[in-house]
């Protein structure tokens, strides 16, 4: 969250995660880099790309940090042409739930 001035630009904000590239509804390179900082659960940063219902590609990656302050993540992953939902976040400790934010963008 900002602290006394707003976050500006086009990152992606939620709860425990911040994607500051890609920006959402971009359109991006097949071979993309994903970089934003969390707050996950023991640093475990979780990218899942979808077309439609279906899973194209899942990864997990750690943040630099988790137990004191937030940790910055990069990952690199290779999605198909098209419209792509991205998913960045987290499973639940508690659930298993999946909690983050979906970045929407259309693969060339």
């Amino acid at each position: 969250r900002p602290g006394l001035v707003p976050l500006s630009g086009f990152s992606t904000i939620g709860e425990r995660v911040v994607v500051t590239s890609p920006p959402a509804g971009s359109t991006v390179d097949p071979f993309l880099t994903v970089s934003g900082y969390s707050r996950t659960f023991e640093a475990v940063v979780l990218l899942i790309g979808t077309v439609g219902n279906e899973v194209v590609v899942e990864r997990s990656t750690t943040a630099a940090d988790w137990t004191e302050t937030w940790g910055e993540f990069r990952s690199t992953i290779n999605l198909p042409s098209g419209p792509v939902s991205l998913f960045v976040g987290e499973s639940s400790a508690q659930d298993g739930a999946l909690e983050g934010v979906t970045v929407s963008l259309t693969v060339r």
